[in-house]
């Protein structure tokens, strides 16, 4: 009896043995199977991992907001852009305004066979985006911006938009000049033509700009004279007539000095 039990149990045991090692095996095979196809394909497994990953969408740069002062300039900058390449102005992006001080009235593009003002001029560069380029603006703090890029449609890019370079036989294009200057601007306009002896539509406004004039001299003091040494607001105002710039300065009420050499 003892000896069935015994032989009954030793049967058991073998068959759980033989078990563990049968089921135990093809384990044992196919992780190693496994580890050797990944060590093989170690590389590939890794560019199909980050082939198939679902990259994150990249987000929208954030518009730029330009400084209350400079808003004007740069309307007026997308505008001529839009015009220039034939499409809307909501299809600009303002990616950059930055306040500069342009070393004279050129605003860092002069212009072959161009004079201009020889006076450090306040302004913007102001960098737009369209159709995946970008376009740099120079700009004063009143209405002229120039775009320093090379031709765009067979337009001459470097000319001022405001003014307008002239063509042939066209009348010159006035600049706009801020609301505070404008009778300054009158009697300069007026005290050019009477020296000159020309028609008005001969002469354009090239510029005006505030100036803070060291006396009463607006800069240019005139031989044996006095002026009173007060700081004296005023305006530089650059006219052009028959292809040659005039330089006036002016205080805030009725007085315009022709500064020439």
């Amino acid at each position: 009896m003892r000896f069935h039990t015994l032989l009954i149990v030793m049967t058991l045991l073998l068959v759980a043995a033989g078990a563990t090692g049968c089921g135990g095996e093809p384990t044992s095979v196919a992780t190693a199977d496994a580890l050797s196809v990944a060590q093989e394909r170690g590389a590939n497994a890794r560019e199909v991992k980050e082939a198939t990953m679902t990259p994150l969408p990249s987000p929208e740069p954030a518009e730029v907001t330009p400084p209350p002062e400079a808003e004007q300039v740069v309307q007026l900058a997308i505008e001529d852009l839009a015009e220039q390449l034939g499409v809307e102005p909501e299809e600009i992006r303002l990616m950059s305004v930055e306040a500069m001080e342009w070393s004279d009235a050129s605003l860092g593009c002069p212009q072959p066979d161009m004079m201009y003002t020889q006076v450090i001029t306040p302004g913007y560069k102001v960098v737009l985006e369209a159709q995946g380029e970008r376009y740099e603006y120079h700009t004063d703090t009143a209405t002229n911006v120039v775009l320093c890029q090379p031709e765009i449609g067979g337009t001459d890019s470097g000319s001022p938009v405001t003014p307008s370079a002239a063509t042939e036989g066209e009348p010159l294009a006035d600049a706009k000049p801020p609301a505070a200057a404008e009778e300054a601007v009158k009697l300069a306009k007026e005290d050019l033509i009477k020296r000159l002896g020309v028609a008005t539509d001969v002469i354009r406004l090239v510029s005006a700009e505030a100036v803070d004039w060291s006396d009463a001299s607006l800069g240019c003091p005139q031989p044996g004279m006095m002026y009173a040494q007060v700081i004296t607001p005023g305006f530089l105002v650059t006219i052009e007539a028959e292809g040659q710039q005039y330089e006036y300065h002016t205080d805030e009420g009725r007085f315009v000095v022709l500064c020439e050499e």
